[in-house]
C-alpha cells in the first residue's frame, strides 16, 4: 500500500499525481520558486520508486520520517508560493 504505483489510496499513487500537478501548475504560471516544489515532489517519488522494499521494512520509521519531511516541505512551499507570496510578486504578473 506505500509503494504501488497503481493502488489509489497508496502514498506513491498520491505523490505521482501530486508531482504531475505541480509541473502542470509550473508550467502555467513559470513562478521561479515552483521549480523547487517540482524537484521536491521529484524527490518524494525517486524515494517511493527505488527504496528497495527490504530496506523500507527494515527502517519504517526512519523511511516514514523521510517522507513525512519532505511531504512537510512541499505543503510549505506550495504555501509559500501560491497563497501567501508577496505583494511585489503579485503586481509583476
Amino acid at each position: 500500500m506505500l509503494t504501488n504505483p497503481e493502488f489509489p489510496h497508496s502514498v506513491r499513487f498520491a505523490v505521482d499525481h501530486l508531482r504531475r500537478s505541480l509541473e502542470a501548475v509550473h508550467l502555467a504560471t513559470a513562478t521561479r520558486n515552483s521549480d523547487r516544489l517540482g524537484k521536491l515532489a521529484g524527490r518524494l517519488t525517486a524515494a517511493l520508486s527505488y527504496t528497495p522494499l527490504e530496506e523500507i521494512m527494515d527502517n519504517l520509521h526512519q523511511f516514514s520520517v523521510s517522507v513525512l519531511r519532505l511531504c512537510t516541505q512541499i505543503h510549505s512551499g506550495i504555501y509559500k508560493v501560491y497563497i501567501t507570496y508577496p505583494i511585489d510578486a503579485a503586481l509583476e504578473a
